[in-house]
């Protein structure tokens, strides 16, 4: 499975689990998931700082929940998407979901309106 394949499945399961109300606070993640679903960016920075902010809170209760997340990782990468986080049990989809959006957000931020 090449890169943009794994993104392919990594983007669909998340926007199914987040259609399935699989987030917590998902209120605040519904400007993001519009805009991986339809594909038309219409983000503000103040929504970004939100969602970013929502993210690094999450991700935070649950790197504090598996601090040890990380000794799990393989040395040999396979087509798993979500291979990296095995550490964090069954929360593996949605540290990866959080950290997704944080990353992408922070890359994009001010590229967005004010």
């Amino acid at each position: 499975m090449n890169v943009f394949e794994k993104q392919n499945v990594f983007l669909s399961k998340m926007v199914a689990d987040y259609n399935k109300g699989m987030f917590k606070n998902s209120a605040v993640f519904k400007p993001y998931m519009d805009w991986k679903q339809s594909g038309k960016l219409n983000i503000s920075q103040a929504q970004s700082w939100a969602m970013r902010d929502e993210a690094q809170s999450q991700l935070c209760d649950l790197y504090d929940r598996y601090p040890h997340a990380y000794q799990y990782m393989d040395s040999i990468v396979d087509d798993d998407p979500w291979q990296m986080y095995k550490g964090y049990g069954e929360d593996k989809y949605m540290v990866s979901y959080l950290e997704g959006i944080d990353n992408e957000l922070t890359n994009i931020h001010f590229f967005l309106t004010a």
